[in-house]
């Protein structure tokens, strides 16, 4: 392409078959024993060098721990946090960007990965196969040594505006502006046996609808069902959530496609009486006690929900409303918010 020509932008689905397109040859070779998991993030846009990281509430079918890590703040990525999450818990990790620093501190450690294309590097993957593989080879592959296999995925995050039905979970649907590029999108991932990775935010769902969403349902603190859809009763909305995107795969031909949820998480300032320290903790704690449980939702039960926890760390330099700079488990000086156990 010459400098001054407009380039032309790939649709979603023709980025993630470019990427996919790279990876299949990657898979060929030999490479490390984990999943990565390349996607458009759409929610968060970092300058410089400022990528959060987080550890995964682990799948329970991979009997493993719950663990959570975040960094966006004036506080470096200290290697000590790196091996924190990286010991013996075999803790899963979702970087926002391939940071060199992080990325060489994980090799050896067999910690299972997320890695983002950031939102600034899609346009340029989006046009080009070379600048594609490029990425793939210094971000991935120069990080990966041998065993890998067929465990590299390609997938995207979406967001509940997707849905334009997501009530009761049941009837959960895409948006009939959503289905013309997220069809696609189902179909790569079937044909690939990769997962479609969701953010799930009660809190948000809870502050926008207050009057007829409670916050026991959203804080997982409710003592009985709640919503009654059919032979499924939900005591909570995470758990609404999951399943309504269940329902809108499932209308599109996606009814085998695993759900990650790519985060989740709930402020613990900003917003008074709701954005609180200890509902925070409450939500936190109960998240990882869902998860460590195995026991699935009410249309996938006994199905282990993937989780990442959003976030390790408190963003002191994120922009935006007050509320974003307080998702951590941690302070931007490593000092614990309030107590939580993975064990």
């Amino acid at each position: 392409m010459e400098w001054g020509e407009a380039p032309k932008l790939l649709s979603g689905m023709e980025m993630l078959q470019q990427l996919d397109g790279v990876l299949t040859e990657y898979k060929k070779e030999d490479l490390k024993k984990r999943r990565t998991e390349l996607f458009d993030h759409d929610k968060h846009q970092y300058l410089n060098k400022n990528y959060d990281v987080e550890a995964c509430a682990d799948c329970p079918l991979l009997g493993k721990k719950v663990e959570e890590l975040h960094h966006t703040s004036s506080e470096s990525i200290s290697e000590d946090i790196i091996i924190l999450v990286a010991g013996p818990n075999q803790w899963k990790m979702r970087i926002y960007g391939p940071d060199p620093e992080v990325l060489n501190a994980l090799r050896g450690t067999n910690t299972e990965t997320l890695v983002d294309v950031p939102n600034e590097n899609i346009r340029f993957i989006a046009n080009d196969a070379s600048t594609t593989a490029n990425w793939v080879q210094n971000n991935i592959k120069n990080y990966s040594p041998a065993g890998l296999q067929n465990q590299i995925k390609v997938s995207t995050s979406i967001a509940a505006g997707l849905l334009s039905i997501s009530y009761p979970p049941s009837q959960g649907s895409f948006s009939n502006e959503a289905k013309p590029f997220i069809k696609p999108i189902i179909n790569l991932l079937v044909q690939n046996n990769a997962p479609l990775l969701v953010n799930a935010y009660p809190y948000l769902s809870y502050i926008g609808n207050r009057a007829n969403i409670g916050l026991d349902y959203a804080l997982f603190t409710s003592p009985g069902i709640v919503v009654q859809d059919g032979s499924f009763g939900y005591q909570n909305i995470f758990d609404a959530i999951v399943d309504a995107h269940y329902s809108a795969l499932e209308k599109e031909g996606g009814s085998n496609i695993r759900i990650v949820v790519s985060e989740t998480g709930w402020p613990s300032e900003g917003n008074p009486g709701v954005a609180t320290f200890e509902y925070a903790g409450t939500y936190s704690r109960n998240v990882v006690s869902l998860v460590k449980s195995g026991r699935g939702t009410p249309r996938r039960p006994g199905t282990g929900i993937e989780t990442y926890l959003f976030a390790m760390f408190d963003e002191n330099n994120k922009p935006g409303e007050e509320t974003e700079r307080h998702f951590g488990l941690f302070f931007p000086n490593q000092q614990c918010k309030y107590g939580i156990s993975f064990n």
